[in-house]
């Protein structure tokens, strides 16, 4: 068992963009599952967040695009 971190569930009552800087970055470390406001949820999968349901306002895609480590 290499490293069996547990990341915790994370749920949003509002949009990614409404929550301060420190939570969100809070959520990138410690987070291993979002559900969003609108019904979305993503997942972290092999260390990269997968968008699972996307919700009805694409508020699980903008989420993914934010947390994408730059190249």
């Amino acid at each position: 068992m290499a490293d069996d971190h547990r990341r915790d569930l994370i749920i949003l009552a509002g949009p990614w963009t409404s929550h301060s800087a420190a939570f969100r970055a809070s959520v990138a470390q410690t987070g291993g599952e979002i559900r969003t406001a609108d019904n979305g949820l993503l997942r972290l999968i092999d260390g990269l967040w997968e968008v699972l349901t996307s919700g009805d306002l694409n508020e699980a895609d903008v989420i993914r695009n934010a947390l994408r480590l730059p190249n």
